[in-house]
């Protein structure tokens, strides 16, 4: 079938990775007009039987309006998700790629965390996080972060099985979704369940590597990680075999978040 949409245009997005309570990022992008909600209802009744060049367009007029942190409850409110989900789920790289850079920016509002989750989105966004596409893999990472800030929502990542390729993406080749990953990681941690899984999974061996990295955010993510998972008893005595030579180095850092974070770190693992 053949559906029009208007032209966009949505290059990939340059954003940091969330601490603990991510802002939105800064756009151009217009007020969702009532002629954008009428195309999204439209293609939410076809996508499932779209082509990819619709899917392609429709995902990118989603990219763009989620960069306004204006219109982010109104496009879920909007059904935007029920168009979202089947569009993650496409073959086509640049159709994941879109939709998913979308998912990251609508999670950003706190009000679409759970609504995110009940759509059933946890499913495809860990499955991209195995993609072959460096881009796809980091809004992924990006998106789980943001949802992760919310508590009743990091025991049901977990469930999902975020972790395991979480870990494995903390050692990516590409800095920017070492940065994502770990940031997801470090929200995750803020369990006390989650806090013992990471831990035992390996995860200071891998964020030491980060403390000593050439990439401050990646430092200042790795240092935050660090002190969310030295609150548990056992984990404080493994950062303390492993971890405190790179700690103090970079509780001297010239970054004042480093040395912030580094400290905190320092100081779970010596008190008791």
């Amino acid at each position: 079938m053949s559906l029009s949409i208007g032209f966009c245009h949505c290059d990939k997005s340059e954003s940091k990775p969330p601490a603990q309570n991510q802002k939105s990022v800064s756009s151009n992008a217009g007020l969702i007009t009532d002629d954008d909600i009428q195309q999204l209802r439209m293609l939410h009744a076809h996508v499932h039987v779209a082509g990819v060049d619709v899917q392609k367009r429709a995902a990118c007029l989603l990219a763009n309006l989620a960069e306004n942190d204006q219109n982010q409850e109104t496009i879920v409110n909007e059904g935007g998700l029920g168009l979202l989900i089947p569009l993650m789920k496409s073959p086509d790289a640049e159709v994941q790629r879109l939709s998913v850079h979308s998912l990251a920016n609508l999670s950003v509002n706190e009000k679409n965390r759970e609504k995110i989750v009940e759509s059933g989105a946890l499913e495809p966004l860990v499955l991209m996080l195995s993609s072959a596409a460096p881009e796809v893999q980091r809004q992924a990472a990006k998106s789980l972060a943001n949802l992760a800030v919310n508590p009743s929502i990091k025991q049901q990542i977990v469930a999902a099985q975020a972790l395991p390729p979480l870990m494995q993406l903390i050692a990516s080749s590409k800095e920017a979704v070492q940065c994502e990953a770990i940031a997801a990681v470090g929200n995750l941690a803020v369990n006390d369940a989650n806090e013992v899984e990471i831990v035992r999974m390996g995860a200071f061996t891998l964020l030491d590597v980060h403390l000593r990295s050439s990439s401050i955010e990646c430092q200042r993510q790795a240092a935050r990680t660090i002190a969310n998972l030295t609150v548990n008893v056992e984990n404080k005595r493994i950062a303390k075999e492993e971890l405190v030579p790179a700690l103090e180095m970079c509780a001297k850092s010239s970054d004042s978040i480093i040395q912030r974070q580094a400290s905190r770190a320092l100081a779970n693992i010596g008190g008791q």
